[in-house]
């Protein structure tokens, strides 16, 4: 029996806070001929800091026009969603729903935002991102080469988190002396490098003469001699108030260049992600601190014309794309090609209970997952 689809319910699954400002950008909430839900995981979790920070799904504006429903309740009633949309795949709960959806043959959604280590270039420990879901939804064109030879359908929807930073952007002030050190070394990449890379850019924004200010991703520990630079403004605005951001691999570089605060790419030298193999077309480049010092000092990084930056951004972070009208017609086209019944959720419904059962059973399927994608990987 072919499910209603006119109940047909949609789920999606943040995993941090940032993921619901994107999904804002992305959804168009009016006139749709699905229910969408939002899926608070936290139970899900051992670590007490993740199920305290996914609180915030309850906290955030969209949550008043969206229902949020506990996974287990979804999983002890057997009425799961037709569609599952996730951030980050390689997380252990999205993973066995991903694999979950793909077995029962119902369609499921990854959304990549930011910018992306596909490869797991840098990362200790492999994540396999964006190779679980049937359909990956990208940021930027550019990022559709790490798909060529990929079985999932791929799409570019553009990046919200970016373009709506645009409209707004002004231009730098220039009389400040003080320049942004983004500190991110998260899920472990490069973690070798990054006190020294830390000491570097401090000790090159001093001697160039300016004030250091320090921007630290959340999953980040601070060294203590350098906790009185951290700004304890929000990052946009920290960024905005800088003469130029110094930064490795990171979604900031992109972030910054929206709100036209000019970038020095500091990447340590072990950095091989391509991603910013380009920059030089609208960014300065520092290979090593006495770079960095020459090109702060003598402020090459206001040479770079605005004109290119737009043109960059469109490339690497869809800042010309309609996101919403792209985004809605792509599920209408998803749901349109999957045959969604009831017999499907049911299916669905008996995995979940079993691959989510215990603790124990969620990181057996998991580690198989995992031995699964490193074998595709090698063959």
């Amino acid at each position: 029996m072919h499910f209603d689809f006119n109940k047909l319910v949609i789920a999606f699954l943040p995993h941090k806070p940032y993921h619901l400002d994107i999904l804002q950008g992305l959804l168009s909430l009016e006139n749709l001929p699905y229910k969408l839900i939002l899926i608070d995981s936290a139970s899900y979790y051992i670590d007490p800091s993740v199920k305290d920070r996914l609180s915030f799904i309850q906290e955030h504006e969209i949550s008043k026009h969206l229902n949020v429903v506990r996974l287990e309740e979804l999983i002890a009633k057997g009425d799961l969603p037709a569609m599952l949309c996730v951030f980050n795949d390689w997380e252990r709960s999205a993973r066995v729903l991903v694999e979950a959806y793909n077995d029962a043959k119902l369609p499921s959604i990854a959304i990549a935002e930011g910018v992306q280590d596909y490869y797991d270039e840098l990362s200790p420990t492999p994540r396999f991102p964006y190779q679980c879901a049937k359909h990956i939804l990208l940021p930027c064109p550019y990022d559709k080469r790490f798909f060529h030879d990929s079985r999932q359908s791929v799409n570019v929807v553009g990046n919200p988190r970016i373009s709506t930073l645009r409209p707004i952007s002004t231009s730098t002030d220039q009389n400040t002396s003080e320049a942004l050190i983004n500190y991110n070394f998260s899920y472990g990449a490069l973690a070798h490098c990054k006190t020294k890379w830390l000491n570097d850019a401090f000790q090159a924004i001093q001697s160039a003469g300016m004030k250091p200010v320090i921007a630290v991703h959340p999953s980040e520990d601070t060294p203590s001699r350098f906790m009185k630079y951290v700004s304890s403004m929000p990052l946009h605005e920290t960024i905005s108030r800088c003469a130029c951001v110094v930064s490795r691999f990171s979604t900031v570089i992109l972030e910054s260049l929206a709100l036209n605060v000019p970038v020095v790419y500091f990447p340590p030298r072990e950095e091989s992600v391509d991603k910013f193999k380009t920059i030089a077309e609208i960014s300065s480049i520092a290979n090593g601190p006495d770079q960095l010092e020459a090109i702060l000092k003598n402020k090459i990084f206001l040479k770079f014309s605005q004109k290119d930056v737009t043109e960059y951004l469109k490339v690497h972070a869809g800042t010309h794309i309609d996101h919403k009208s792209k985004f809605t017609r792509l599920l209408d086209l998803i749901l349109e090609s999957s045959f969604v019944c009831d017999d499907k959720r049911n299916d669905l419904a008996k995995l979940l209970q079993l691959r989510l059962a215990t603790q124990e059973h969620r990181n057996n399927y998991y580690m198989k997952s995992q031995l699964r994608l490193r074998a595709n990987q090698t063959n």
